[in-house]
């Protein structure tokens, strides 16, 4: 009986633990665009698409982060997707020009959160859109480099109308 006691408490407690990392993963702010805690990206990949994406934020101040997660844990997906966009302070103040990509692997679950700032241009159907033509199709075969670099860019198109290029690198590009 102490056995099967010690078991329950030791699952209860691995249950517990596991919720709480998604918790911990909300509450804490990252220091970098693509947090892959589902292990779904090579190093390499993550590291192009964290250069594309600060190469973006410094070319507009939109900001696009990428979180990759096994579960959502029981969570719904919208609220959890709209709690990291604002916990972690994605896009500029006063702006709101914050987009997260949030995907739960395991859970085959996919959401575009788009910060106020951004919503005319890339409402809600658009987003779902590029979830369906962009990202969809390339998770499917396990492509998930594919599909996020092909994601980002569509967003990017898009974002791009609201928050065009800072004046300076507007002028650096007409330099080169």
């Amino acid at each position: 009986m102490k056995s099967i006691l010690a078991l329950f408490v030791l699952l209860m407690g691995a249950i517990c633990t596991r919720a709480q990392d998604l918790d911990v993963i909300i509450s804490t702010m990252p220091d970098k665009r693509v947090n892959d805690y589902a292990k779904v990206l090579s190093k390499d990949a993550a590291a192009k698409l964290e250069a594309k994406l600060v190469a973006f934020d410094n070319k507009t101040t939109t900001q696009i982060a990428i979180l990759l997660v096994d579960s959502l844990e029981g969570r719904n997906l919208d609220e959890t997707a709209n709690a990291i966009l604002n916990t972690w302070g994605i896009g500029q103040k006063g702006k709101n020009n914050g987009i997260l990509i949030f995907a739960a692997i395991k859970d085959r679950k996919i959401r575009i959160e788009i910060g106020d700032g951004l919503v005319e241009a890339i409402p809600n159907i658009k987003a779902a859109d590029i979830i369906k033509k962009d990202i969809v199709p390339y998770f499917k075969e396990k492509k998930y480099f594919t599909g996020l670099n092909k994601a980002t860019t569509s967003l990017m198109k898009l974002a791009i109308k609201t928050f065009p290029p800072k004046k300076e690198a507007a002028s650096k590009v007409r330099s080169n």
